[in-house]
């Protein structure tokens, strides 16, 4: 009797479960060696994928200190921006991020993630995963790693 229970119990638990995809990954950006001077204003430019960066089809214009919360280690500053929706930038899209005060323009393409599956059983929390980002050409270098890093 008992191992009729133990099996009841275990197939109810285990039909309870259910399988989600992961969101997207967002790619978070941070800037290594720029004075805030430098990153105060930075302009986001979105692209299809294998547009040979011709025409954006969305454009962000972005104030750091005054649109985001930013954190600051050493000398790498990490955007984490408040109330943006398309930021951290969505993958599937090819980017240019252009910093006005320099002139420097950065080009990232061929990002490639992992894609990622959460199993959850008898869990009345919502659970929250994204598929992980392991590598994207910056100005035509392969890089890898779990945020784009722009170094002056």
């Amino acid at each position: 009797m008992k191992f009729i229970l133990y099996f009841f119990f275990c197939f109810i638990f285990y039909s309870c479960c259910f399988t989600q995809q992961c969101i997207d990954v967002r790619l978070n950006v941070s800037l290594v060696s720029f004075t805030n001077a430098e990153i105060d204003t930075i302009i986001f430019r979105r692209y299809n994928l294998n547009s040979n960066f011709q025409r954006p089809i969305d454009t962000l214009l972005y104030r750091p200190f005054n649109d985001a919360s930013t954190f600051t280690s050493n000398d790498t500053t990490f955007l984490f921006p408040n109330g943006v929706s398309d930021f951290p930038l969505p993958s599937g899209f090819e980017y240019e991020i252009f910093l006005p005060s320099n002139q420097s323009l950065t080009r990232i393409k061929n990002i490639s993630y992992e894609e990622k599956e959460l199993t959850v059983c008898l869990s009345m929390e919502k659970e929250y995963c994204t598929d992980e980002l392991k590598s994207y050409d910056l100005n035509g270098e392969r890089k890898e790693g779990s945020w784009v890093i722009i170094k002056k």
